[in-house]
């Protein structure tokens, strides 16, 4: 499909999100077995819809280096679950205390918070057992302590620690507000590009350690502009979007008391941090992903995104 224009893009990224939520679904019923009540749990927020984002950087970036399709939707499919548990947890009281998630009552509104907690923690767990049954494994370690980075104390959960030590603080600065962000937003962000960058490397045999780490410098550069461009349009929604689009409640940054790119900066700066970001995003995309439309047209499409 040619991706000329936002518009474009756009039509087809929705695509890929349905076709993601069929092919996740069918994918759980074929992997995972066990206690039936939290199955169900997981897969209430698992397949409750969203944008798909992380795992379409996972396939977009395999099929770039051309892996193999299979193994990509294996870990396509684990980067979801380890965000989605991410989201449970941070809908929890004790986190940002959030009733509504993707238009419909969080895990915790709609089971209790033992079985929420419970339904997350199952769901970061079984995510490990994906590669494992990767059909290319020479590279699986890596992709493992790619997954632990993205997902552990010195990725989204160090920046998530950063963020609750936040709340009530109006001393934070910008630098301190990007660096909270690159651990709990961009971190996952690179992981999602490196474990798909990885899985292709194994499945064409391209596996020279010194291509290896250029590629993974690359994707870094590239996942750190997409994540605080989508950080800060993140913010920007809090202030601006449209409850009922966004499909859970705006303000509640300011309810918890959360430093935001808008209430640091100011809506307008917070916009032009945001272009910046995104003309940072572009112009790697045309040094690294060299003829890629998705790689040079995602970042508008975060920019521009209602939700």
């Amino acid at each position: 499909m040619e991706l000329n224009t936002e518009k474009e893009f756009s039509r087809h990224f929705r695509q890929q999100a349905h076709w993601l939520e069929e092919m996740i679904a069918s994918l759980f019923r074929e992997q995972f077995s066990g206690n039936a009540r939290m199955l169900e749990v997981m897969q209430y927020s698992l397949l409750g819809g969203g944008k798909r984002i992380r795992p379409q950087l996972v396939l977009e970036c395999g099929r770039f280096f051309q892996g193999s399709e299979e193994d990509l939707l294996l870990l396509a499919m684990a980067v979801e679950m380890i965000h989605t548990y991410s989201l449970i947890h941070d809908d929890l009281p004790a986190m940002d205390n959030d009733d509504m998630r993707r238009g419909k009552p969080s895990s915790h509104k709609r089971f209790g918070e033992a079985l929420a907690i419970l339904g997350g923690d199952a769901l970061l767990t079984e995510a490990f057992r994906l590669p494992g049954r990767l059909q290319f494994q020479e590279l699986n370690r890596f992709i493992l302590e790619e997954l632990v980075d993205g997902a552990g104390v010195r990725g989204m959960i160090a920046g998530q620690v950063l963020d609750l030590a936040a709340e009530g603080d109006n001393s934070l600065t910008f630098a301190h507000l990007q660096t909270l962000h690159r651990l709990k937003t961009g971190a996952l962000i690179n992981s999602c590009l490196q474990v798909g960058m990885l899985s292709a490397a194994a499945s064409t045999g391209q596996m020279d350690e010194a291509l290896l780490k250029k590629r993974k410098g690359q994707i870094a550069e590239y996942a750190d502009a997409i994540g605080l461009l989508f950080q800060i349009t993140d913010d920007i929604l809090d202030t601006t979007g449209d409850e009922q689009i966004l499909g859970k409640p705006i303000g509640s940054d300011l309810q918890n008391e959360k430093t935001t790119y808008v209430s640091l900066l100011g809506l307008s700066e917070a916009k032009a941090q945001a272009e910046q970001e995104k003309r940072r995003a572009e112009q790697l995309a045309s040094d690294f992903f060299t003829g890629s439309q998705f790689f040079k047209l995602l970042p508008g499409y975060i920019l521009h995104r209602s939700k």
